[in-house]
C-alpha cells in the first residue's frame, strides 16, 4: 500500500513538473509600455494665477487640452475673457522629478510659439503646476524654463516662482 501511495506521488509530481514547463518558460515576457505619464489631457482651472498674469489683471483661466493636441485657454481679466487657440506637443520622457516639457504653437488670435514645462500631480482632484515662456516671436531677455533646471527657470531663474501656473482638473 506504501509503494502505490508513493508511486502515485511520483506520477503526480512528474505529471506536474512537465505540465508546468514549456517552451513559453524561456522566453523573456517583454510587458507592455506604460500609458503616458502626464496625462494632460482635458480641462484644467487655475486655482492659483500665477504672480506675473496677476499683475496683468488675470483672475482666472481654464484650459482644455484635447487628444488630438489642440488646446483652448480662456483667461479672464476686468471681467472680459481673451481665448487662447493652437496646438501642443508634450515630450514623452520626464526628468527625474516626473517634469515633461511642453511646445504649444499659438494660431488665434495670434500667432505664436510658447516652450517650457508641466507637472501633473494625481490626487484627488489631480493638480497640475505649467510653467511657460514665449520663444517666437521672442523676448529680449526671456527664456523658457527646463526640464533640467525644473519650476522656477525661466529666464535662468530671473522670474523665480512667479512664472508658474497652478491648475486643478475639472
Amino acid at each position: 500500500m506504501k509503494t502505490s501511495k508513493f508511486f502515485f506521488l511520483g506520477l503526480l509530481s512528474l505529471g506536474l513538473a512537465f505540465t508546468s514547463c514549456s517552451d513559453d518558460d524561456e522566453e523573456e515576457v517583454t510587458p507592455p509600455p506604460a500609458p503616458a505619464a502626464h496625462t494632460l489631457e482635458g480641462n484644467w482651472v487655475s486655482y492659483d494665477v500665477s504672480p506675473l498674469l496677476a499683475g496683468l489683471g488675470i483672475t482666472s483661466i481654464t484650459a482644455d487640452f484635447n487628444s488630438d493636441n489642440t488646446y483652448v485657454v480662456t483667461s479672464t481679466a476686468d471681467g472680459a475673457s481673451t481665448v487662447l487657440e493652437g496646438t501642443y506637443v508634450v515630450s514623452d520622457d520626464p526628468n527625474a522629478e516626473g517634469i515633461y516639457a511642453i511646445t504649444l504653437n499659438q494660431s488665434s488670435p495670434n500667432s505664436l510659439t510658447s516652450e517650457g514645462i508641466l507637472k501633473v500631480y494625481e490626487a484627488s482632484p489631480d493638480s497640475m503646476w505649467y510653467e511657460v515662456a514665449q520663444t517666437n516671436p521672442s523676448i529680449t531677455g526671456v527664456t523658457p524654463p527646463t526640464q533640467e533646471a525644473g519650476f522656477g527657470s525661466t529666464s535662468g531663474g530671473a522670474f523665480g516662482m512667479t512664472n508658474i501656473q497652478k491648475y486643478n482638473r475639472n
